[in-house]
């Protein structure tokens, strides 16, 4: 066998204990030719730490990217005048009925912030009364204030079908294919639908909603029995029953307990402009 030659640190060779102490340890400096004295305790701890905070920061951005950017990077909404919606800008003088439901929408939002139990919530009534306002001022207060990171989604629901459709085509790494958006809406902690009947009652047979639209509707509830769906809609209970497959509306309607926020005419249209012409 050949002989072991050892390896050899030269720089060790200069490397010399102080008789100083570490003002921050106690253990003994030490110096490496004229460099400055240092504690190699006091700088292993010091470089453990930076491996650490450098750990941490990337997990930390990872779960940003999976639950708090979700809501901005991932939504649809098709009414740009939405995305500065909150409680603060929500104009509830209009009627006390508006009061009422922004002091309703304000307690779920917090309720939901809590992470105690999913259940859903139901914005109903006539158009342009602010259910989108507020249901999209809910996520953002649940993306801001939930006791731990949560993913937090906004679909207009007409949009996304129009969007799904439009991938038929470019089925390769398409952001809004059939499957992802199934997976993006089914994973999310908190989902609105916005608008949901708008899809259905904007065709010439408004009584039933597409064969297409029934089956995402069905595979992204299923996906989400566990978790918390808001829905704004025009349509009353019946006229949803009359819609949708029994299966989606049961799911639609779960635990929802009192959480419904209702508009009626006592609320004026708030997107209505009198005197125009």
């Amino acid at each position: 066998m050949g002989s072991f030659k050892a390896i050899e640190f030269p720089l060790l060779n200069k490397v010399h204990k102080l008789p100083d102490k570490c003002s921050r340890c106690g253990n003994q400096l030490i110096q490496v030719g004229d460099k400055e004295p240092f504690c190699q305790y006091c700088q292993l701890k010091s470089i453990k730490e930076k491996d650490s905070k450098i750990i941490n920061d990337y997990q930390k951005s990872k779960r940003k990217r999976f639950t708090t950017e979700v809501l901005k990077r991932d939504s649809i909404i098709e009414d740009q005048a939405l995305l500065n919606a909150s409680f603060d800008n929500y104009d509830a003088s209009v009627s006390q009925e508006a009061t009422e439901n922004l002091d309703k929408a304000k307690r779920l939002a917090i309720q939901y912030s809590k992470l105690d139990s999913p259940f859903n919530t139901v914005l109903s009534g006539v158009a342009g009364r602010g259910k989108s306002h507020l249901s999209l001022s809910m996520l953002k207060y649940i993306n801001k204030h939930a006791k731990e990171p949560v993913s937090c989604l906004y679909v207009d629901i007409a949009e996304m079908l129009q969007r799904i459709k439009a991938s038929f085509n470019y089925r390769e790494a398409n952001k809004y294919s059939e499957d992802n958006m199934t997976r993006l809406c089914g994973n999310a902690d908190f989902l609105v639908i916005d608008d949901l009947g708008s899809e259905a009652t904007f065709k010439q047979k408004d009584e039933e909603a597409t064969n297409f639209s029934q089956r995402l509707l069905f595979n992204i509830m299923q996906r989400r029995q566990d978790k918390s769906t808001i829905i704004t809609t025009n349509l009353s209970s019946s006229q949803m029953g009359s819609i949708y497959n029994p299966k989606i509306v049961s799911r639609l309607f779960k635990n929802l307990n009192g959480h419904v926020i209702k508009f009626t005419e006592k609320t004026p249209d708030q997107r209505r402009k009198d005197n125009l012409f």
